[in-house]
């Protein structure tokens, strides 16, 4: 079995704390408006806490939930926009029922078309300006360029020369001050858009930002800035603080440290966020638990209740995770209702064995430590595939593999001594491990 390289479905890291802090915040309206970030590395968790906070608020008929992934959106759509028209669609999906809503939401479109349309005078204004097209201006271009071909068949000179003239007419027409009004309007049809979708919250949990180009990730989060502070509303955004401020400087490449860049970038994010969420790493005790809970799925299969007992037992474990609390294989047994194998055995002590260099290789990251897992289980079945799978000891493959993963030099000169001796058996190894049974 390999375990999915995506969030999870199932609570392994008593990560719901986390969710049911978040949901508790938000269920006070005198809260809201408010912008929450859950911060962590990458592989930290953070698409698992948006997952249960979607699923938490799935029968909540008073609560709108939208997720937005601006990663899915990069170089097909703008950021904005994309954000604008997500959030209204989602509204009408959720809320059709509601009589009026429909056209309301609508009339709401028209404008997000209107700010989409302006951007895309802007962009080529900037290409006139500058001689060089913008992403967003090479994209329009190339959706355009057939119906131009086909109209440019049949045209004069006089007539290219007009359209020019209007063209450029158009690139002159955006002032200042109706972009002004514009975003203006756009907050309160905005506010009367909730209003008549009659919900008390709309929580808009932003994900992948972290995966975004720098202007992908800058542009959502300037996004955001339309919809704070307004009514009833509620940004989430899941994110790793480093890569954000790498994109604030990628994205304002002229800031000097010396005269405050480097506390601008740090501060960029935090000036969005209002309430942050730190994800901490595993220490080595939730390391093991982890694991032992990852093997467990493996051994309880598509038996679905025993491993939920496994699970539920884990969670009373972690709500003390300053204490030494492994899963023992007695315990496993009980909690699944059957006799382990002497495989199953062996497999689930490693578990407790790896924790400690685990999780100082891996820094406390759970994706590395499920990613390392599958390496483990790819290896046995190229064995397999080989056709050697009973000549290998998966205790001493798995502690091979740490071997390679964290101390890369160390490993070689195993490497080499195993190739080099008679069986494959490492001479100096032996010598060694003959020395400490001698003492």
């Amino acid at each position: 079995m390999l375990w999915p390289d995506n969030e999870s479905k199932i609570d392994l890291l008593n990560y719901q704390s986390i969710s049911s802090a978040i949901t508790q915040l938000l269920s006070e309206q005198s809260r809201l408006p408010v912008s929450i970030g859950i911060h962590g590395d990458w592989g930290a968790g953070k698409s698992s806490i948006l997952a249960m906070l979607e699923d938490a608020y799935k029968e909540d008929g008073s609560t709108v939930c939208i997720r937005f992934n601006s990663w899915l959106f990069q170089g097909l759509e703008d950021a904005q926009t994309a954000l604008m028209q997500q959030i209204t669609s989602d509204l009408i999906k959720k809320r059709s029922t509601i009589e009026g809503f429909k056209q309301k939401a609508e009339e709401f479109l028209d404008r997000i078309d209107w700010i989409k349309s302006f951007k895309t005078v802007a962009n080529w204004g900037a290409s006139a300006l500058t001689g060089a097209p913008t992403s967003s201006t090479i994209q329009d271009l190339s959706q355009g360029i057939e119906k131009l071909k086909e109209k440019a068949l049949g045209l004069e000179s006089s007539d290219i020369k007009d359209g020019l003239s209007e063209l450029q007419g158009s690139l002159r027409k955006a002032k200042p001050k109706r972009v002004v009004k514009e975003i203006s309007d756009f907050r309160k049809e905005y506010k009367k858009l909730i209003e008549a979708a009659k919900i008390k919250r709309l929580v808009v949990l932003v994900d992948d930002l972290d995966r975004c180009l720098p202007e992908t990730a800058i542009a959502t989060l300037e996004a955001m800035k339309l919809f704070l502070f307004m009514p009833n509303t509620a940004f989430i955004v899941a994110a790793d603080e480093t890569m954000i401020e790498y994109s604030v400087r990628r994205h304002f490449p002229k800031l000097s440290e010396e005269v405050g860049g480097a506390a601008y970038t740090r501060n960029y994010l935090e000036k969005l966020i209002q309430v942050p969420f730190r994800i901490p790493a595993l220490s080595e005790n939730e390391t093991s638990i982890y694991l032992s809970l990852l093997i467990a799925q493996n051994i309880c299969g598509t038996d679905e209740q025993k491993f939920a007992n496994v699970v539920n037992f884990a969670r009373e474990s972690l709500k003390t995770p300053w204490k030494k609390s492994a899963i023992s294989t007695q315990k496993l047994e009980e909690l699944i209702a059957r006799p382990l194998t002497n495989d199953e055995k062996e497999l689930f002590l490693m578990a407790s064995q790896i924790a400690p260099v685990l999780t100082d290789g891996t820094k406390g990251n759970p994706r590395q430590i499920k990613r390392f897992l599958n390496a483990f289980i790819t290896r046995v079945l190229v064995a397999e595939g080989a056709g050697y799978r009973d000549s290998i000891k998966d205790s001493v493959l798995i502690k091979l593999m740490l071997l390679e993963r964290f101390n890369q030099s160390a490993y070689e000169l195993l490497q080499n001594d195993c190739l080099n001796a008679d069986e494959g058996i490492s001479n100096s190894l032996s010598e060694q491990e003959q020395d400490i049974l001698t003492q």
